[in-house]
C-alpha cells in the first residue's frame, strides 16, 4: 500500500507546502514568519512579516495533504495591511493547514500551521440538519417535536426513496414504501436487540462505560449457519477502532485524530460516523438515530480499513466549517483523490 507521508514542521520555520503548477518567487520582500504559540485556535491573530503586501493581498488556509481543488480553500480575513507586514485572523478551519498567499491573482503556499478545533465537543449544536447534498444524491430529513429523525428521503437519479422511524417507548419501527423493513429494541434510550425483517437477521447489542462494544449476530446475508460479531474500541470519548468478522471476512477499521488530520468535534444533532461510515460499519443506522450508547465525541480526520481479501487503504476527512457549523466534508483517499463530498444544509 502507498503511505501517506506527513511531517510535523516547526511553525518559526518557513516551509513549503504542495505547490501548484502556477506559483512563482514569491512577491514578497524579506518575508519571515514570527515564531508564535501553537497550535493556533480559529480566530487568533497571526502577524506576517515582509514588503509587498497591498490592500488586495488575501490570505487562505487548504488542508495540508488534501488536492489543490478550489472547494478546498477557507480564506482569512485580514485586518491589518501596512509597509512591514500583513496581519489576519485565522478561519474556523481545523488540523495542519497550508498558509497561503493571493497575490496578482497567483497564490503562492508560505508555511505550515495547525490548528485546533474551538468549539466544546460535549454541546451538541442546536440547528438541526435538514439535507446532506453529494453530486450525485442527496438525503433529506425530517423531525418530531423532540428533534428526532422520523423521515429520511434519498434522492438519486431523479428517484426518491423514503425511510420513515416510528418511536415508542421500547421501540423504533423502521418503514419503507413497502411495509415494516426492521426495528430497534430499547432500553434506557439505546438499542440492545435489532431486528431486520426483510433481509431475515437479527443481532445484540452490547455496552461498555456507555460505550457500545459488541454487536453479535446472524450473518448479514441471512445465513443462519453463519453469524458475525464486531466490536468498537474506544479511547476515553474517541472512537479507535471498529473490527467485523464472520467466517468468510475480516475487516479492521482504526481512526486516527490528530494535529496533522485535524480534531473535528462530533456535535451536530446527528451523529457524523453515521454518514463517514455509511458503507463500513453496520450499526451506521443506530448512530444516526443516536440509539447506540454515548457517541464518539470526535469525528476522525483519517481512517485505516484493512481486510483479508481486499488492499488495504486509507482515508482522509477534510472539514471546512461555517461558522460553528460543518459546511462540507471532503474525503480524500490515500492517492490523493476526491473519494466523495457532502454538503451540509441547517434549519433556518
Amino acid at each position: 500500500m502507498k503511505r501517506l507521508l506527513f511531517f510535523l514542521v516547526m511553525l518559526a520555520f518557513v516551509v513549503s507546502c504542495q505547490k501548484s503548477d502556477e506559483q512563482g518567487e514569491l512577491p514578497i520582500k524579506g518575508f519571515y514568519v514570527p515564531a508564535f504559540d501553537g497550535p493556533v485556535a480559529p480566530g487568533e491573530e497571526i502577524s506576517l512579516i515582509g514588503e509587498g503586501f497591498t490592500q488586495w493581498s488575501e490570505i487562505w488556509f487548504r488542508k495540508s495533504e488534501t488536492s489543490l481543488t478550489e472547494s478546498n480553500y477557507v480564506q482569512a480575513t485580514v485586518t491589518k495591511v501596512n509597509a512591514t507586514g500583513i496581519t489576519f485572523t485565522v478561519p474556523q478551519t481545523n488540523g495542519e493547514q497550508c498558509v497561503m498567499l493571493k497575490h496578482g491573482g497567483v497564490m503562492y503556499e508560505l508555511f505550515i500551521m495547525t490548528v485546533r478545533a474551538s468549539v466544546d465537543a460535549s454541546e451538541i449544536l442546536p440547528k438541526k440538519i435538514v439535507k446532506i447534498a453529494s453530486a450525485n444524491y442527496y438525503y433529506a430529513y425530517e423531525y418530531d417535536d423532540k428533534g428526532r429523525i422520523v423521515k429520511m428521503t434519498e434522492y438519486r437519479n431523479n428517484v426518491a426513496s423514503t425511510v420513515k422511524y416510528t418511536y415508542s417507548a421500547d421501540r423504533i419501527t423502521v418503514s419503507e414504501d413497502g411495509g415494516v423493513k426492521s426495528t430497534y429494541e430499547l432500553r434506557d434510550g439505546r438499542t440492545d436487540y435489532y431486528t431486520d425483517i426483510v433481509n431475515e437477521f437479527d443481532c445484540k447489542f452490547e455496552y461498555e462505560a456507555g460505550h457500545l462494544s459488541t454487536i453479535t449476530g446472524d450473518d448479514i446475508m441471512g445465513d443462519d449457519n453463519k453469524s458475525f460479531k464486531a466490536e468498537c474500541t474506544f479511547d476515553g470519548d474517541k472512537l479507535v477502532g471498529y473490527t467485523y468478522k464472520d467466517s468468510e471476512h475480516t475487516k479492521t477499521l482504526t481512526f486516527a485524530y490528530d494535529e496533522v488530520y485535524g480534531v473535528q468535534p462530533n456535535n451536530l444533532n446527528i451523529d457524523l460516523l453515521s454518514l463517514l461510515c455509511k458503507d463500513l460499519m453496520i450499526n451506521s443506522e443506530a448512530l444516526q438515530l443516536g440509539v447506540s450508547g454515548d457517541r464518539s465525541r470526535y469525528l476522525p480526520g483519517r481512517v485505516e480499513i484493512t481486510s483479508a481479501d481486499e488492499r488495504a487503504y486509507a482515508l482522509i476527512f477534510v472539514c471546512q466549517m461555517n461558522d460553528n457549523y460543518i459546511g462540507q466534508i471532503t474525503v480524500i483517499d490515500d492517492d490523493h483523490k476526491e473519494h466523495a463530498s457532502w454538503v451540509f444544509f441547517y434549519e433556518k
